[in-house]
């Protein structure tokens, strides 16, 4: 069973992929992407690759349905949204700048990158990706 360790954390209890706790943690991460970015439902519905009404049902419930491991293509698809967030916030301090960043045209997506990212699974990849190489981390 795979376990997480929270940073920056004050309890040393490990977070269990697949526990209620990381279900929780999960949402949090999104809710804070979703505040910090201040993108409405609908908006991170499509960045999730996901119906509206599924997330709503997560907001309500304060969860991500993480399963155990291996993740399924919707949570890795979260997973990629998070890292994002991560890389985004690791260049650009202020969300500001990282919202403009997704809004502006890059020429590696020839499109803004929340237009490209929300077209498919596989352009939100691509973007993680790009975001992971460009911050030393790729190939």
């Amino acid at each position: 069973m795979a376990r997480v360790t929270r940073k920056n954390s004050k309890e040393s209890e490990p977070i269990i992929h697949g526990s209620q706790k990381a279900r929780e943690t999960v949402w949090k991460s999104i809710a804070r992407i979703q505040e910090k970015w201040g993108f409405n439902a609908a908006t991170m519905a499509r960045l999730l690759h996901t119906r509206p009404p599924t997330f709503h049902s997560w907001k309500e419930r304060e969860e991500v349905p993480l399963s155990k491991l291996p993740l399924t293509p919707d949570m890795e698809v979260v997973v990629a949204t998070i890292a994002i967030y991560r890389s985004l916030s690791a260049m650009f301090s202020n969300p500001q700048d990282q919202v403009a960043w997704l809004n502006a045209k890059h020429p590696a997506f020839e499109a803004a990158p929340i237009d490209f990212a929300t077209k498919s699974s596989a352009n939100l990849f691509q973007i993680r990706s790009y975001l992971e190489y460009v911050r030393g981390r790729g190939a």
